[in-house]
């Protein structure tokens, strides 16, 4: 149980950095293309704050991505092994897995009025990776 749930945590926030890189880095460069000159833009909260977004998810993609190979591959790593460490890097994990769904959210108030489409989707690839995660780790 442990371990799918290491896995399963790690591969959702590997789906949903890839899923958001992309997202805010189009966001950012709409406002980019809005806001007249490079000064300006580095002071322009909206584009900071979309890039930052991007560039964060971007990297929660290759650290998540290469855990969760990890975690598949070669198992559990020693630290989550133990019951208290195991515990707060778990809650820590679906803690981030909370704020990237709310960001995906946040993709959705984008279109006025909602359609949900990016929250529909993300909602139906992490339960399609629980269920996988699940497959994978019988299979071992």
């Amino acid at each position: 149980m442990r371990e799918w749930l290491f896995v399963f945590l790690y591969g959702a926030l590997f789906l949903a950095g890839t899923f958001l890189c992309p997202f805010w880095a189009a966001l950012a460069r709409k406002r980019a293309q809005r806001v007249a000159g490079r000064w300006t833009l580095r002071s322009d909260r909206y584009f900071m704050l979309a890039s930052a977004i991007s560039v964060l998810s971007f990297g929660d993609t290759m650290e998540f991505g290469a855990r969760t190979w990890g975690n598949v591959t070669l198992g559990l790593s020693p630290i989550l092994r133990n019951g208290v460490d195991a515990v707060l890097i778990g809650t820590g994990l679906a803690t981030v897995l909370v704020a990237k769904l709310m960001l995906v959210w946040l993709a959705d108030l984008e279109r006025e009025p909602p359609v949900w489409s990016w929250t529909r989707f993300a909602a139906v690839a992490t339960v399609s990776w629980g269920i996988a995660a699940v497959v994978i780790e019988l299979a071992k």
